[in-house]
């Protein structure tokens, strides 16, 4: 309670920055938002051609239908399509969530220059985006094997990849508030293990945090549009920078 109170007390010290906090936040999901409907509405597209494609060569040995030109270039469409996607998020991540996390470390107290940040911020982004994928990859091939011998099992994968995503997201989230001149990745892991019972309580928060926002925000968005763009711009977006200031002030906390 004391860690709530004094954070709270320095977000709302600092309130004037939370226009810019709030903004950068807007951008990134409105573009997140933007990114992803083209991109299913391209795959979906395609997606008819390719039905269309094989009806047409329905005649055609298998291996034929797969080789043909047509077919081949509506799958590198689709590879380019999720390059285009994973790409584009990353991207929006470091301009925009970039912001935020720096406005942030100035809040709480971390003497930090622009420069300095966005190096380290750059490469912590593409550190967590590359072994997201590689345990997207590791579940991915373990439903293969589960496929192949019979005992698939989509309610325990759903829970593994769930649980793995938990994990990589917290150590992700102390990473991010490192400050720059420490040795952020390898500090990261040792910190979130050796002081697991410090910090999990205020990730907890934060993850509850999310996930009533999200619902909240469903909820709202089905009854009026625009009582909940102002339930995200006045509620929404400002809690979710105070976890944000208490998950920084709790790992900052543990390094002292």
């Amino acid at each position: 309670m004391k860690h709530l109170k004094q954070t709270w007390q320095i977000f709302w010290k600092n309130k004037n920055q939370l226009p810019v906090i709030v903004i950068s936040d807007l951008i990134f999901y409105y573009l997140f938002i933007q990114l992803g409907t083209y991109v299913v509405i391209q795959l979906t597209q395609i997606a008819e051609n390719l039905m269309s494609m094989f009806g047409d060569l329905a005649g055609n040995i298998g291996t034929e239908v797969m080789q043909n030109s047509q077919v081949i270039e509506q799958y590198k469409e689709v590879t380019k399509l999720i390059w285009l996607f994973f790409g584009g998020i990353v991207l929006i991540w470091i301009i925009f969530k970039g912001i935020n996390w720096y406005q942030t470390h100035i809040i709480s107290g971390n003497k930090i220059t622009v420069k300095e940040f966005a190096l380290k911020f750059i490469i912590l982004s593409v550190f967590w985006y590359v072994l997201g994928i590689i345990c997207i990859m590791i579940i991915g091939y373990l439903n293969y094997l589960l496929f192949l011998t019979e005992s698939a099992n989509n309610t325990k994968l759903a829970f593994l990849m769930f649980g793995l995503v938990l994990i990589v997201a917290y150590f992700g989230a102390i990473s991010y508030c490192l400050p720059s001149k420490t040795k952020i990745i390898r500090t990261s892991f040792v910190l979130g293990v050796k002081k697991f019972r410090q910090i999990v309580p205020s990730y907890l928060l934060s993850l509850i945090v999310y996930a009533l926002s999200i619902s909240l925000v469903y909820t709202l968005f089905i009854r009026n549009f625009y009582i909940a763009l102002v339930a995200i711009i006045v509620i929404i977006l400002p809690l979710i920078q105070y976890t944000r200031l208490l998950m920084v002030k709790a790992v900052k906390k543990r390094l002292t």
